[in-house]
């Protein structure tokens, strides 16, 4: 393993430190899906990323995508426990920040024109966006998702998307 490279624990000081997720809603280093959505980041980020070269005491560009996929996965996954706290607005944590970024929410595409009587608007879209796949959309909605989409393209499409 190289300096830098992601590892498990680092990734609980990322969901604790980073994410800021509270304690009463989680313990990363007990929790099960803590360590189920850092191996599915680990299985779907590309390991060409751990090329990309880097500096000794930070975080290589790999291990930042797998840390924003992982982190974009544990808030579509994690459960809230029975009898959690109640966090905002009526809801415990999870259910929260789902509600929060709208990952419950169908998706179908990304919006390139809008218009009323009005207004009108529209937006130039990557022509990366017409390859992403419905799991690239719904990563969309969260930061951590948009970070990790936005580390693996700036590498070229060594990652998946062409």
């Amino acid at each position: 393993m190289a300096i830098g490279d992601p590892t498990l624990g680092d990734f609980e000081g990322f969901v604790t430190n980073y994410m800021g997720v509270p304690s009463t809603a989680m313990n990363p280093a007990t929790s099960p899906y803590v360590p189920w959505a850092y191996n599915y980041a680990l299985q779907i980020v590309n390991q060409a990323l751990q090329c990309v070269p880097g500096v000794n005491g930070a975080w290589s560009v790999y291990a930042l995508a797998v840390y924003n996929l992982a982190a974009d996965t544990l808030v579509n996954i994690a459960q809230d426990a029975s009898g959690a706290p109640i966090y905002q607005n009526n809801l415990p944590y999870w259910q929260w920040l789902r509600g929060q970024y709208g990952v419950l929410s169908f998706t179908p595409g990304v919006v390139s024109s809008s218009s009323d009587e009005g207004t009108s608007t529209s937006y130039t879209v990557p022509r990366t966006f017409e390859n992403y796949t419905i799991a690239n959309l719904n990563q969309l909605k969260t930061p951590y998702g948009r970070q990790y989409l936005g580390l693996a393209s700036s590498w070229g499409t060594v990652w998946g998307l062409s």
